[in-house]
């Protein structure tokens, strides 16, 4: 419904929509000729779509810590999301990306982003930077150190 909305506004727009499951898991019959589905990719196509993007949005209202958002910004792409689960823990809000609490700030920070190719430039250029302190050698040396506070506290 955004991006249709979106799409009136701004008529260069197209919406790559891409993730698991199916086309049909979307509920819609039909789509518009400006919006694809990708599903079931392999990495490596999802690596080329984060790259090829120019703005990497989320519409999810739940969310645990949203790997695909970390991914979209090490591309040094600019992100709008909903400010739920750990996004605010990823996305440094006006920085790097938004945080939303609304469909109508969602629409109006995509459309921002959308006409303000420096803002764009701008926003992913940091978040390119802010990514690299998520590190799986990180996560992996504090849940071992998680590990080893509950041994020793048992």
């Amino acid at each position: 419904k955004l991006f249709s909305v979106l799409s009136e506004k701004q008529q260069d727009v197209l919406l790559l929509l891409v993730g698991r499951g199916s086309a049909e898991d979307l509920g819609v019959q039909s789509l518009p000729d400006n919006v694809k589905i990708l599903v079931n990719v392999p990495f490596e196509t999802l690596r080329t779509c984060f790259k090829a993007c120019d703005i990497y949005c989320t519409c999810s209202r739940w969310e645990g810590f949203d790997i695909p958002i970390v991914a979209a910004q090490a591309n040094g792409k600019p992100v709008v999301a909903y400010n739920v689960g750990a996004h605010s823990e990823v996305v440094a809000n006006g920085e790097t990306g938004f945080l939303v609490d609304s469909a109508v700030e969602f629409l109006d920070r995509l459309c921002l982003l959308v006409k303000d190719s420096e803002l764009r430039r701008k926003l992913g250029e940091d978040a390119q930077v802010a990514t690299r302190i998520f590190t799986w050698r990180k996560s992996a040396l504090n849940f071992q150190k998680m590990i080893n506070q509950l041994l020793s506290e048992s």
